[in-house]
């Protein structure tokens, strides 16, 4: 029907540009009347069919899920769909049977098929379950003759099945043979069985449906409507939201509540299914096409083009409020957005870009590049053309305006002539020898016309009669007379105007007005809205000026054309969408701007014009026209569910809601889908591995990967965005745990830490021990060392002594004392005998070193004639026998004592002795009542002869030295002069020894 047409026109193109202006207005008369019958507003349209994936083209029904999935029936299985792809199952997957004509939810989200056979089964957890009783099943429908109609699954898992003949389907939980009852309805005909407050069942009587009666589930009679139809062939039924109830019988739809009928309405074809939209409107799908009927009255409905030749047998309208459609051979049509309208070249549009757009007593003018127009009116699409006369340029003849002066006159101008259209629309004529790019109107019957670099006003009542010719020697985009009279010219540098015979230019002191404006309109209000290229909207309100952008919510800033509705409500098209801007009702200037594009269901994103054709917007694009209800143009707020579909781990596949993987099983891919059916591809994700990522990951595709994933415990959060930027309200999760492997668990671990721990033991351990042993040897060799420097040392105090007591002796000698000789001799000889007895060992009992004392001091008092006496006290406490001491410790102190102290004394001089113990410090006082050190110094340095020399106080503190080495003490020596009235009057020397 359309290829012929199109062809027609394709010649007579190509026949225009070769033959001179004459003989193609002639051929422009001869084609005047060609028009393309049948043909109305159309809607976007997708078609699913085998070759997008579908396992048939028959299809008996749809259903949209709980969770947003579409399913569809076939004679080959049934089909699960994303927005993606098609998910196919049949009797390899578990169904009963291929053919299934149709589906029902039920509260536990299982999806149940009724199938052709009569077999029930149902969908869980992407798998297929039949009942136990399908045989049983199986042969009471082959032998009643009956066919499955209507569905139902009460929330306590009870199977309830209209049929086509006058009985209900029961089947308990358990759907065992014993659990299936037939439960017969008490009448013939149509009948609607209310199983509660959520169902609804149908079937009917093939003989009879003069009725139609509704019945509770215990099968009383709650209503009867008569159908005035003798037999039916065709049932179908809906409960309405205001409770009342729709049913057809063959051709009839009665809309009818418990009080009686509210409305019957006769169709051309038989009813297969009805269903109510959000808006209250009925959608009847019949033999012949698919109506949309108003809400309260039937009889006013529109057909959906272009489906008069094909069977429908399902209708669903999905959560975006799209509407979805089955058919009988030709698959599944969609249709996404129902409130707009559309004509391309496809429905018989000329194939030339739109150059403007007008409406006239409801009809639509359109104008195009190539010199034609097309008239859409009603259900034709004619193409008249308008060429200049002695003009062969196509150019030239591009029409650049459609001017409707009225209501009742049509004037379309190109670039050389303004042509008249008649209002029948049969007929025009060259009205006026220059070209228009745009007209107005102004007061009167005179009119603005912007032609080539100047401004006409003219009178329209005589074919354009010159008033005024304005010259203006810049481009010139548009013009708008404003309620004061003044014209508002925008050209290409910006914003003037014309007022009192003399042009203005107000860019020069606003450089906002220096942009390119487009187009120019004015409001109820008087405010002056301006359209520009690249610079957005610009309002002149109160004197003051005001630019709304793109980063105001404007659309783009590449604006094309405005419209002012009714309403003061300003539209602006763009290279970028339809832009809606709303002044609110403030002191201060204000406004909300609401964008639209195909997202919303325009034809196209660039919007070039717009007009107005009662309550619809009419919107010309570069392929076509969008017709569009503002009431109706809403954004798709609808969150998309997201759904993880399966999970791919080295190339296995995994459907659960969690993960428990090996080590090895670290390859992950992760699959997801968001159900957004109107724009599927630009549904956006972000995800985030917790225990892996910090932040979202933004994405367009439906999977992602991870490699390597270390052992522990992950959870995969995915949302959905659909296309107008609304996010899941609830993500997909996966829990995933990845099992370490036997060298990565905790048990491992701990046996290699105690293992190292005891392994750097045994190396710390095996070092010290190395250490230790070298420090013993060490400390032995310095133990040798040192004992060898006291036997040294004790072998030079031996000499000394013995140097000191022979001294003595010589004195007695000398001095002709046989007698004391003798008793120093003896004294000296037992003394002998105590050194040599007490030189090898490093301590000797106190009692041993109290003898040695003895035997010395003794051997001083003879040879010093007794000029003193001395005193050895020891404490009682004192266990002389048991307590330790080195051997000749004490003997240098009593020594020093007595040859620098006692023997320069005048008088008698005192020696004291005093041994005690203070915990387990043996102390010994040694006090005398001598010159004092100071006096003695003084006597040795003035002497000039040598003088006695005692080397025991420098040997016995190099002995002291060894031994705290050796036996880690700290013996404390401490000097003390004493004083009687300010003179020395002795000395006082304490010795502390730790016991060792």
């Amino acid at each position: 029907m359309i290829i012929i047409p199109f062809l027609l026109r394709s010649i007579i193109n190509r026949i225009q540009n070769c033959l001179p202006v004459f003989f193609r207005r002639c051929i422009f008369l001869i084609f005047f009347f060609i028009s393309f019958a049948g043909l109305s507003q159309y809607y976007q349209i997708r078609n699913f069919n085998a070759e997008n994936g579908l396992p048939s083209p028959e299809v008996y029904g749809l259903l949209q899920d709980s969770k947003g999935y579409m399913w569809f029936a076939t004679d080959m299985g049934v089909s699960r769909y994303n927005g993606h792809e098609f998910d196919n199952f049949s009797t390899e997957n578990g169904l009963p049977d291929n053919t299934v004509f149709g589906f029902c939810e039920d509260a536990k989200g299982r999806i149940w098929f009724r199938s052709f056979s009569g077999k029930l089964s149902y969908f869980l957890n992407d798998s297929v379950h039949i009942l136990p009783c399908n045989s049983i099943l199986e042969n009471e429908i082959r032998k009643r003759t009956i066919v499955m109609v209507s569905m139902y699954v009460d929330v306590g898992d009870t199977i309830w099945v209209g049929t086509s003949n006058r009985t209900v389907l029961k089947i308990a939980p358990g759907w065992q043979e014993k659990h299936i009852s037939w439960i017969t309805i008490p009448e013939s005909g149509g009948y609607i069985f209310l199983v509660d407050d959520r169902s609804l069942l149908f079937g009917g009587n093939e003989k009879d449906a003069h009725f139609i009666t509704v019945y509770s589930s215990q099968t009383k009679k709650l209503n009867q409507i008569e159908t005035k139809v003798q037999s039916g062939l065709r049932y179908s039924a809906t409960r309405l939201h205001d409770g009342s109830f729709l049913a057809s019988v063959n051709n009839i739809i009665l809309k009818f509540t418990k009080d009686g009928v509210l409305s019957r309405n006769e169709q051309k074809s038989t009813i297969i299914t009805l269903l109510e939209d959000i808006d209250g409107r009925i959608i009847s799908a019949s033999y012949d096409g698919v109506c949309i009927h108003e809400a309260n009255n039937l009889d006013k409905y529109e057909v959906i083009p272009g489906f008069s030749d094909k069977i429908f047998t399902g209708v669903v309208i999905d959560r975006e409020n799209s509407l979805w459609l089955s058919t009988e051979g030709h698959g599944v049509y969609y249709i996404p957005f129902r409130n707009g309208r559309y004509y391309t070249s496809e429905h018989g549009l000329m194939q030339s870009k739109i150059s403007c757009i007008a409406e006239y007593d409801g009809n639509i003018i359109t104008g195009h590049l190539n010199g034609t127009a097309s008239i859409i009116k009603k259900n034709d699409i004619k193409t008249v053309s308008f060429y200049s006369r002695n003009s062969v340029n196509v150019s030239n003849n591009r029409i650049n305006c459609i001017y409707v002066h009225n209501n009742s006159e049509i004037y379309i101008g190109n670039n050389l002539s303004t042509f008249n259209l008649h209002s029948s629309l049969k007929d025009s004529k060259e009205y006026a020898s220059f070209g228009a790019k745009k007209i107005i109107k102004s007061k009167g019957n005179m009119v603005w016309v912007l032609s080539a670099r100047r401004i006409i006003r003219a009178d329209i009542s005589q074919g354009f009669k010159r008033e005024k010719d304005v010259r203006f020697f810049q481009y010139i985009d548009d013009i708008c007379e404003d309620s004061k009279g003044t014209l508002w010219i925008a050209a290409i540098n910006g914003l003037w105007n014309y007022k009192n015979d003399t042009l203005h230019y107000l860019g020069g002191n606003n450089k906002l007005l220096s942009s390119r404006i487009i187009n120019i309109l004015e409001d109820k209000e008087g405010n002056l809205w301006m359209a520009t290229r690249g610079r957005g909207v610009i309002l002149k309100k109160h004197g003051s000026y005001y630019n709304i952008k793109q980063t105001d919510g404007l659309a783009s800033n590449m604006c094309r054309n405005m419209l002012i509705d009714k309403n003061d409500v300003v539209w602006v098209g763009s290279n970028n969408g339809l832009s809606k801007i709303t002044l609110k009702k403030t002191i201060t200037v204000g406004f909300d701007v609401n964008i639209y594009s195909k997202k919303q269901g325009l034809l196209s994103n660039e919007v070039n014009f717009i007009v107005s054709r009662g309550h619809e917007l009419l919107l010309a694009h570069n392929n076509g026209i969008s017709i569009m209800d503002p009431k109706l143009l809403k954004n798709n707020t609808v969150p998309p569910p997201v759904y993880i579909s399966h999970a791919e781990i080295n190339n296995a596949i995994y459907k659960n809601d969690s993960l428990k993987l090996n080590y090895s099983e670290n390859y992950l891919k992760i699959n997801y889908i968001g159900l957004s059916y109107k724009d599927p591809g630009s549904v956006e994700y972000r995800y985030k591995m917790e225990g892996l990522d910090t932040t979202w990951v933004y994405t367009s595709y439906t999977s992602a990967q991870f490699q390597t994933l270390n052992p522990g415990n992950y959870k995969f959060i995915v949302y959905a965005k659909n296309n107008d930027g609304y996010w899941s309200t609830h993500p997909a999760v996966l829990y995933i745990s990845i099992l370490p492997a036997w060298w990565q668990t905790w048990v491992f671990r701990i046996f290699m830490g105690v293992l190292i721990v005891v392994i750097i033991f045994m190396i710390v351990k095996n070092r010290l021990d190395k250490i230790r042993k070298r420090e013993q040897e060490k400390t032995e060799l310095q133990n040798k060392i040192a004992n060898t420097e006291l036997k040294a040392l004790r072998a030079q105090m031996n000499p000394h002594f013995i140097f000191n007591a022979i001294n003595s002796v010589q004195y007695f000698m000398t001095n002709n004392d046989p007698e004391s000789s003798q008793k120093y001799l003896s004294k000296f000889a037992k003394l002998i005998r105590y050194v040599m007895d007490n030189s090898k060992p490093s301590s000797i009992p106190l009692e041993k070193e109290l003898e040695a004392l003895k035997l010395y001091i003794d051997l001083e008092a003879l040879r010093f004639e007794n000029r003193f006496e001395y005193e050895l006290r020891v404490d009682k406490e004192i266990d002389i026998n048991y307590v330790q001491i080195p051997s000749m410790l004490i003997q240098p102190y009593i020594e020093n004592a007595i040859w620098h102290g006692l023997m320069h004394k005048k008088g008698n001089g005192k020696l004291n002795i005093h041994i005690h113990m203070y915990g387990t410090v043996l102390t010994c006082i040694i006090e005398d009542n001598g010159i004092g050190r100071g006096r003695s110094k003084e006597i040795r340095s003035s002497e000039s002869v040598t003088y006695h020399k005692s080397f025991g106080m420098s040997v016995t503190k190099e002995r002291l030295e060894i031994i705290s080495r050796l036996n880690n003490i700290n013996p404390q020596i401490n000097v003390i002069d004493l004083y009687e009235n300010n003179i020395a009057s002795g000395t006082r020397v304490e010795i502390s020894i730790p016991s060792f």
